[in-house]
């Protein structure tokens, strides 16, 4: 069933993936321009951003998805994982 849900996620995932490539390199190149319009490059900074945004969606519902079909002892290791992979935004400024 793992297999199966990531398997199934993955032509989306890269084709969002594209889209956002695309978008943020196509981005770049209009900022280097001289011909810079702001139209435009608001145009494909928006698309960069739905395409982000879908591929945040599609993890969302792949980890619920794997969630389900784990026991309750295999969902506590895996938050117990969560939590143990803390990154720079869990870090803590020492001052």
């Amino acid at each position: 069933k793992i297999f199966a849900a990531t398997y199934a996620q993955a032509p989306l995932l890269r084709e969002q993936e594209k889209i956002a490539f695309k978008a943020h390199e196509q981005l770049r190149e209009l900022a280097a321009s001289s011909a810079y319009d702001d139209v435009n490059a608001s145009a494909l900074a928006n698309t960069a951003a739905q395409a982000m945004a879908k591929i945040s969606l599609q993890q969302a519902r792949l980890e619920q998805q794997l969630l389900a079909v784990l026991t309750p002892e295999q969902r506590q290791q895996a938050q117990q994982r969560r939590d143990s992979r803390q990154g720079p935004r869990h870090l803590q400024r020492a001052e």
